[in-house]
């Protein structure tokens, strides 16, 4: 399921989406991991700030300074609307 949001943001410029499996043993779920160029023009906290005041408001998390990651567990959403709003605030 999170592999769609992953597709549905590689031609994106600025950014690098890709689904990651869990590393904990006590967590199954994968994630989709962005990672923002520098040259991107937003930093993370950004992202996730637009991600969480827009409509539908999409939870997500920060993965350091330039990163943000994402899963399904905590939404409402399904997979499009989730991969939908990601490319209203990504593509600039």
């Amino acid at each position: 399921m999170v592999s769609h949001i992953a597709d549905a943001l590689q031609d994106i410029p600025g950014i690098r989406a890709w689904r990651q499996f869990p590393v904990l043993p006590t967590r199954d779920v994968p994630v989709v991991m962005v990672e923002l160029d520098r040259a991107f023009g937003a930093t993370a906290q950004q992202v996730i700030q637009e991600l969480r005041d827009g409509a539908p408001s999409v939870c997500v998390g920060a993965a350091g300074p330039m990163g943000v990651s994402i899963t399904r567990i905590p939404c409402r959403l399904g997979r499009v609307q989730i991969a939908r709003r990601l490319r209203e605030v990504l593509v600039r």
